[in-house]
């Protein structure tokens, strides 16, 4: 630096005009190069910031090939690495000196811009839910708010985390380059000021990062049995039966409330509740059953393949359409299972439910119920009384079958 700075004192002295033989070397004015100078020396001193605004100074009485050459080195001494850059750029197409030559200053900044390569980089990584936790290289967890960050040029590793749900990016970056990186857990969210951008999803299926669940099935009865009682208050009579019921309809929508935890509502239908007796191998009833249930379902993904587990209850209903009877009460059951993802949106899945129900009514035997037809065990003139509560307590196992959409 000083060389220089000394070198272009002596041109100055030598060189008696402002412009010289040659049209595209010029001299400087007395102010510009005592700033110059100034700026030399503070620079020398380590003094960066007064050099940076002494070099400025002097440009802004005129423009030399020379000034921007210490601006940016004084700059880059500072890490403004973005800055020292333009400088660089700026002295090779700034007027020029007659010494140090063009070809010395065109030297000066292909050297000095070679060490701009270890200049850190800046990088920006965009979630589209701020309660996220961000790390980058292992380092963290802060917020991924889409704060800039300086890093050192070179390939990162990105990773965010919202409950169970991992996005990771990996992403390479240059000296001075600005990069970001936006990190979805909402599918077509929009995020940064590009636009759209697509999902980047890494250890997990597409269909985690979904929040709504709606699915049909149809499920086939593998066991059942059931409870028969009827009781008069002193008298009361139970009979052992089989749930002989072939299939239900089932439909679900849920809502994921937090990582794997998905929490719903579903109908079950039952169009072909059957009761048979034991003993006698015969059907004493027919009729059809609706359980309206709360749902919670929990998931584990593992790519496009989602097991989970399930537990649900609430109401049940028996419609005995032959004897204009209905009964009520209540069910619960669980079991587990595990969903296939084609897409984002599509699934096939199975699962297999264990599912006990117990309803029931009061009924007036002799004249208006006939649920069980005139094969029942039952004997009317065993009771002191023909109103009497009945129930049914059932026990079913089910394999289900069907298909999910999610959002």
């Amino acid at each position: 630096m000083r060389r220089l700075a000394v070198a272009w004192a002596a041109a100055a002295v030598l060189l008696p005009s402002v412009a010289s033989a040659q049209d595209d070397i010029v001299v400087p004015t007395q102010t510009q190069f005592n700033l110059y100078q100034e700026g030399a020396e503070a620079y020398a001193a380590e003094e960066y910031s007064k050099a940076v605004d002494l070099f400025r100074a002097s440009l802004r009485l005129g423009e030399l090939n020379i000034t921007y050459l210490n601006l940016g080195r004084a700059l880059f001494k500072l890490g403004d690495c973005q800055e020292a850059s333009a400088a660089y750029a700026k002295a090779l197409t700034a007027p020029k000196i007659a010494n140090p030559t063009p070809m010395q200053v065109l030297t000066k900044v292909e050297e000095y811009k070679r060490d701009l390569t270890g200049c850190p980089a800046t990088l920006t990584v965009e979630c589209d839910d701020v309660t996220a936790q961000l790390w980058v290289d292992g380092t963290g967890p802060v917020p991924c708010d889409g704060a800039a960050m300086t890093v050192l040029p070179g390939d990162h590793k990105i990773e965010a985390r919202l409950a169970d749900e991992v996005r990771r990016e990996s992403v390479a970056l240059a000296a001075m380059e600005s990069r970001t990186v936006p990190l979805l857990f909402r599918p077509g969210m929009v995020v940064g000021p590009a636009g759209p951008t697509p999902p980047v999803i890494a250890a997990t299926n597409a269909d985690q990062a979904s929040r709504v669940r709606v699915g049909a099935a149809v499920a086939l009865v593998a066991t059942g049995s059931a409870d028969v009682e009827v009781d008069s208050g002193e008298e009361s009579s139970r009979e052992q039966d089989t749930d002989e019921s072939q299939y239900a309809i089932n439909v679900f929508a849920g809502y994921r409330v937090t990582g794997g935890l998905v929490l719903g509502v579903g109908i079950w239908y039952l169009p072909s509740y059957k009761l048979v007796d034991e003993d006698q191998g015969e059907t004493i009833g027919d009729a059809t059953q609706l359980d309206a249930n709360v749902v919670a379902l929990y998931e584990f993904p593992v790519g496009a393949l989602v097991p989970f587990v399930v537990l649900e209850g609430g109401f049940s209903s028996v419609e005995d359409d032959d004897n204009d009877t209905t009964h009520t009460g209540l069910n619960f059951g669980g079991g587990a299972g595990a969903r296939f993802h084609f897409s984002e949106t599509f699934a096939v899945g199975a699962d297999v439910r264990f599912t006990r129900y117990d309803v029931g009514s009061s009924v007036d035997l002799a004249s208006d119920f006939n649920f069980t037809g005139d094969e029942t065990d039952f004997d009317i003139s065993d009771f002191e009384s023909t109103n009497v509560d009945f129930s049914v307590t059932g026990t079913r196992v089910l394999v289900n079958l069907g298909a999910t959409l999610t959002f």
